[in-house]
């Protein structure tokens, strides 16, 4: 199911969102902090990229995990990087930076959809289907963002409320419609779903804001 570059991607994204936001922490427990941090992000993390992965099989779709680049800089096709922008490396960097600390850019990786030769003789619904569409691939990245926040209320209940309150800042950050991050996928395939996600998310930001 997963590449070793896939992987590696989920440790590398892990390390540098864990020790991102516990920076404001204190001297003498930033160490203990930083390590919470990068364990609480790989769960969050693997968890929303096996439960895409899932979401993809059953749709007869492979997909691959990739950080986050772009090369256009603006909707002008001249207007463009020579070389793919390491935004998801990036963003959390700059917003960390210019925020002190107090926010954290956390939507990194993305993926690339493929389907299988399976689409071809499965049926879905009342029709047989080929390609991949919009929808489709909303479904997908929906998935990854509904299963952040539904893991948010059992990491609350069970006690840990911190990767409760990291795993929403990870799904509402995923909602941004940018480039080609989940938030994009999931307004161009279906705007009705991400409006919906959109508000189930403040609800809950605004829960792990002012009460967790």
């Amino acid at each position: 199911m997963f590449k070793t570059k896939e992987i590696l991607l989920i440790i590398l994204f892990s390390i540098l969102l864990g020790a991102l936001v516990q920076l404001r922490t204190e001297i003498s427990e930033l160490l203990n902090a930083i390590l919470i941090g990068i364990l609480s992000f790989f769960i969050i993390i693997s968890i929303n990229v096996i439960t895409k992965k899932l979401t993809a099989r059953y749709l007869d779709t492979s997909i691959e995990i990739k950080s986050w680049q772009f090369k256009r800089i603006w909707f002008k096709s001249a207007w463009y990087f020579k070389k793919k922008f390491p935004a998801g490396v990036f963003f959390p960097l700059i917003s960390t930076f210019f925020s002190l600390g107090y926010f954290v850019w956390m939507a990194v990786l993305t993926f690339d959809p493929s389907p299988l030769s399976s689409r071809v003789t499965k049926r879905h619904g009342l029709y047989r289907f080929s390609e991949l569409t919009e929808r489709h691939i909303a479904f997908i990245a929906a998935a990854g963002v509904s299963v952040s926040l539904l893991s948010s209320i059992i990491f609350y209940f069970v006690g840990f409320s911190e990767l409760a309150k990291f795993s929403i800042y990870f799904a509402c950050w995923n909602l941004v419609p940018l480039g080609d991050l989940d938030g994009s996928k999931i307004l161009f395939g279906g705007r009705i779903l991400w409006y919906s996600l959109v508000i189930i998310a403040l609800v809950f930001l605004m829960y792990a804001i002012f009460l967790i």
